[in-house]
C-alpha cells in the first residue's frame, strides 16, 4: 500500500485536535470530523475493521432532557481518542521501511540503475539487471570487441593483466580474478532464473548487488572514474 506516512500523521493530529473542540453532534463541522475519520479508518484499518465498527457504533445523540449532561458524547468522545491512538499505531505498522542501501553504499551508477527495481521490491530484476550491468561496464571499460562473447570469457578479458588487472601480489590479482569469473559462472547466469521463486529473494539480490558494486568500485578505484585502459609497459 502506498502511503505518505507524514501526511497521513497530520492529519490524524487534524482530527485529534478537531475531536477536542467538538462539544456536540450539533456544532458546525461535526459532520466533516466524522466523515473524514471514517476516511482515515477506511485508510488505514479497512471499512470494516473492528475501528470502523467501533466507530460506526458510537452515540452521538444529546439527551432527551437538554438540562442534564451529554454523557452519551462524553462518552463516544473519549472512545474516539482511543480509536485515533489505535489508527497512530496502524499507521506505525505502515511506515515504510528505509531502503538498506543508497547511493553512498553502492557504486553511485549501479545505484541509479536499480534504485527503481529495489524500491519495487522487484528482486528477480535487480539481480538480473545487477549481473548485467556489471557485465556490460566491463565491456565498454575494457573496449573489447563484439567477437569476445559469453559473461566468462567478457571478466576474464576485462580482468586480464593488460585490461583491469587487481589486487598488488600474485595471489591477489588471482583472487579478483577468481572473483570476477565467479559472479559470471554463478550469479550472472543464476541472476536470469526466475530469483523471485526463492524464498530469500531480498537477500539474494542485494548480495548480487553488493558484489557487482564491489567489482565496479575496486576497478574505479585502481584506474579512475571512468577507468582508463593502462598503457603497455615498455
Amino acid at each position: 500500500m502506498n502511503m505518505n506516512t507524514e501526511a497521513t500523521g497530520k492529519e490524524l493530529d487534524e482530527l485529534a485536535a478537531m475531536l477536542t473542540s467538538l462539544m456536540s453532534a450539533r456544532q458546525a463541522g461535526f459532520n466533516v470530523w466524522r466523515h473524514r475519520m471514517n476516511a482515515g479508518i477506511t485508510e488505514l484499518a479497512g471499512g470494516k475493521s473492528a475501528l470502523a465498527i467501533q466507530f460506526n457504533g458510537l452515540d452521538w445523540s444529546p439527551p432527551a432532557n437538554q438540562l442534564r449532561l451529554n454523557n452519551n458524547f462524553v462518552r463516544s468522545k473519549q472512545e474516539a481518542v482511543e480509536i485515533i491512538e489505535s489508527l497512530r499505531w496502524e499507521l506505525s505498522r505502515k511506515a515504510p521501511e528505509p531502503n538498506p542501501v543508497d547511493d553512498a553504499a553502492i557504486d553511485p551508477e549501479l545505484w541509479g540503475h536499480v534504485q527503481v527495481l529495489i524500491d519495487a521490491g522487484d528482486w528477480d530484476k535487480v539481480a538480473l539487471n545487477t549481473a548485467v550491468f556489471v557485465e556490460d561496464k566491463l565491456r565498454v571499460w575494457a573496449q573489447l570487441p563484439s567477437t569476445i562473447t559469453g559473461s566468462v570469457n567478457v571478466f576474464n578479458a576485462a580482468l586480464a593483466p593488460d585490461q583491469f588487472l587487481l589486487g598488488d601480489s600474485s595471489s591477489e590479482q588471482q583472487g579478483w580474478q577468481q572473483l570476477g569469473r565467479g559472479f559470471a559462472l554463478a550469479l550472472r547466469n543464476r541472476s536470469g532464473h526466475r530469483v523471485d521463486k526463492r524464498s530469500d529473494a531480498k537477500r539474494y539480490a542485494l548480495g548480487v548487488l553488493g558484489l557487482g558494486s564491489l567489482l565496479l568500485t575496486e576497478i574505479k578505484s585502481v584506474y579512475g572514474d571512468p577507468p582508463q585502459i593502462p598503457p603497455p609497459s615498455p
